[in-house]
């Protein structure tokens, strides 16, 4: 099992758009740039454990569903 920085960031892109939210707003909730959210969007970074714990728990997601790709 891997963990995939691009699927990562298509799976939060996913939630992000399913709850009606811009990048902006996003990175204000889970206290980010936008610009970070960009990067890790895109799969160009891969989030840092405290973000992925946030943005899942903002989301009422698992954190392995999450990064796993379990939604």
């Amino acid at each position: 099992m891997s963990v995939n920085p691009r699927e990562i960031g298509q799976r939060i892109r996913k939630l992000r758009v399913d709850h009606g939210l811009t990048q902006p707003q996003l990175a204000k909730a889970v206290n980010v740039t936008t610009n970070y959210i960009s990067h890790i969007e895109s799969g160009r970074r891969m989030g840092s454990i405290d973000f992925l714990v946030e943005t899942a728990d903002f989301f009422s997601v698992t954190l392995d569903n999450l990064i796993l790709g379990k939604l």
